[in-house]
């Protein structure tokens, strides 16, 4: 049987509802009703984090983009004006689709692609220069920051 303690509880980490079958107590009412209006304060929260986090992404000088499983799946401004794409263009594809067969030292692109984003999954930041390509297929320089992520 679920006691009064364990609803309490559920309440206090942020339960927006709780039912309880048979006879409820005042103790379990009004710690509901003192909890439960600052239920909505972890989601207040989380969309003025969501707002800053957007508008420091848009605003940002430097290109930012978001790869997933090694597709684009989100950029801002900055990287669609560098790559000369319009967003409907260059989300969904990969970001090989944007760089030459081969590095001006002569590496391949996708062995060297393929080396640091592992460093970075395996939680080492990189720092490197990287030649792209835009839309138009001319090339340019950038130098590349990824941190490393665990």
């Amino acid at each position: 049987m679920i006691n009064e303690d364990w609803a309490v509880e559920a309440v206090r980490h942020g339960a927006q509802d709780y039912l309880m079958k048979g006879q409820v107590s005042a103790r379990v009412d009004a710690r509901y009703a003192v909890r439960h209006p600052s239920a909505t304060r972890p989601k207040e929260a989380l969309r003025e984090s969501e707002t800053r986090y957007r508008t420091l992404f848009e605003s940002a000088g430097d290109a930012i983009v978001i790869l997933y499983e090694g597709k684009l799946v989100d950029c801002n401004a900055r990287a669609l004006e560098m790559f000369a794409c319009p967003r409907g263009e260059f989300i969904g594809r990969s970001l090989s689709d944007f760089t030459p067969p081969y590095q001006p030292n002569g590496r391949s692109s996708a062995e060297a692609g393929i080396e640091k984003i592992q460093a970075a999954l395996a939680g080492t930041p990189q720092f490197y220069e990287w030649r792209h390509r835009r839309a138009d297929k001319t090339a340019f320089d950038v130098d590349i920051t990824s941190p490393g992520s665990t």
